[in-house]
């Protein structure tokens, strides 16, 4: 192997090795250790998972040709099933991957006109007056929480549905509502894949984690 000449900085610039330190070196055959042993790790669990629901297909195939067994598949392409004395569960979930369009601005800005309305007129009113404020104060709380976009940048599918559910009799509302059935599109989706395992029938099932956090 030939002698290295130099090192390439972050700004992409040569440096002569006899201007990197000791240290520096040490430094960066870690790291480039550390990510090799991560790039390895990576490549296997994509063959697990791939090799893993090329069996599951198998069984489905299996399932269907026999007559006397049950259609393995539910709703949305959702599979579980377990070993014969139990103590292992595999399923695959699918879950739809979805935005929201520019309209959902429009949405937001409909919901939180609505609220500041009901709360005019809810101050205007006597009866029961703290308790219905406590309640638009929720709502408007659960609605900010919505529109709150989280790291990458887009709205919780969770956080959308949820506010959907309220019942809130206002013009505006219903009408934020329904942009926000119209604006959600799906753009894909992304399949989990999960293993539980008990050691007996005794125990809970604990799912088997491949986090490295967990290990």
């Amino acid at each position: 192997m030939a002698k290295k000449e130099y090192f390439t900085d972050p700004m992409g610039d040569e440096i002569p090795v006899r201007r990197v330190t000791q240290y520096e070196r040490l430094r960066d055959r870690i790291a480039l250790r550390i990510y090799k042993r991560f790039l390895r790790a990576q490549m296997i669990l994509e063959s697990i998972k791939i090799d893993s629901i090329a069996d599951i297909e198998k069984l489905q195939e299996a399932s269907r040709k026999n007559s006397s067994v049950r259609d393995l598949g539910g709703k949305d392409d959702n599979v579980t099933f377990r070993s014969f004395d139990g103590n292992v569960i595999i399923s695959i979930n699918m879950s739809k991957q979805t935005e929201y369009d520019e309209r959902c601005s429009v949405a937001q800005r409909l919901i939180m006109e609505a609220i500041k309305e009901m709360r005019n007129e809810i101050a205007a009113a006597s009866d029961h007056k703290a308790k219905i404020m406590r309640y638009l104060d929720n709502i408007a709380e659960v609605a900010t929480g919505a529109f709150r976009p989280r790291q990458n940048g887009k709205l919780d599918r969770q956080r959308i549905h949820d506010l959907k559910k309220l019942k809130v009799d206002h013009p505006k509302w219903a009408e934020a509502i329904r942009i926000l059935d119209e604006c959600e599109r799906v753009i894909g989706s992304r399949q989990y894949l999960r293993v539980a395992h008990r050691t007996d029938r005794t125990k809970k099932h604990e799912p088997i984690s491949l986090n490295i956090a967990d290990a």
